[in-house]
């Protein structure tokens, strides 16, 4: 087994989320899952479980399935920005979840990353791009990771009072995240821990703690370390070949 998982998370197929799983399974000493959101795809996971290798487009896919019985079992809440939503709006607010799920049946991993299904690497593996961190031993790597300013102008800082009170909040941004083994198992703990001081709290105006606040957050708060994944000023990001390695419907 490798060091490495890359998960690439989706909540539909098509060509062109195969063709990005495709340059994934093309790179050197990872692991590659494709992570879906089973609500609406609704695939058998009754008899054959969660964890599936099935042919699409051609490819075989080594295919993990997580569903809002999953998310139950964990203990996770259903808490978003206006309380309670679906499912796949607790998805949307709550990005670092997913390293939950994966890492409770996949883990035996240093560190997992995570990419959203509409993220493309320009290039036919992810080599080159990994090859960036092969060296950093951080705990997390966002993109657009910073220092926020309490009660500023992102939306996510707001009504955190109920919990953030005393120390510095940061930011990022969850297109790609990776975190590392340990830093996942302290985020989903306090994950736990924040839903009972939730539940608890008297305060109107409380917001539950948006993925990208609560994650860096956390873990600058409590002994882990943080980076950024490229130059937040680069907005084209890394240019790694003049090829670009599109299938015709991308």
């Amino acid at each position: 087994m490798n060091e490495i998982l890359l998960v690439l998370c989706t909540h539909f197929i098509d060509e062109a989320i195969i063709s990005e799983y495709r340059k994934m399974q093309n790179t050197l000493n990872v692991d590659v899952i494709l992570a879906i959101d089973n609500t609406n795809f609704k695939y058998d996971i009754t008899e054959k479980g969660r964890v599936q290798d099935i042919i699409f487009f051609g490819t075989k896919v080594h295919c993990f399935f997580f569903d809002a019985t999953l998310h139950e079992d964990l203990g996770l809440p259903y808490f978003t920005f206006h309380g309670i939503k679906n499912f796949a709006k607790v998805m949307w607010y709550n990005g670092d979840y997913r390293f939950y799920y994966v890492k409770k049946h996949f883990p035996n991993y240093s560190y997992y990353w995570i990419f959203e299904y509409d993220v493309f690497c320009n290039a036919n593996t992810y080599t080159i791009f990994l090859d960036k961190f092969k060296d950093n031993n951080s705990d997390l790597l966002a993109c657009k990771f910073r220092k926020e300013k309490k009660e500023g102008n992102w939306c996510w800082s707001y009504g955190l009072n109920w919990i953030y009170n005393d120390i510095e909040i940061y930011g990022s941004f969850f297109p790609v995240v990776r975190l590392t083994a340990n830093a996942i198992d302290f985020l989903y703990n306090r994950r736990l821990e924040h839903k009972k001081i939730f539940e608890l709290s008297k305060n109107p105006q409380k917001c539950w703690i948006h993925c990208e606040l609560f994650t860096p957050t956390e873990l600058m708060n409590n002994g882990f370390s943080c980076e950024k994944i490229s130059d937040e000023n680069n907005v084209k990001g890394d240019q790694i070949g003049d090829q670009i390695y599109l299938n015709d419907n991308r």
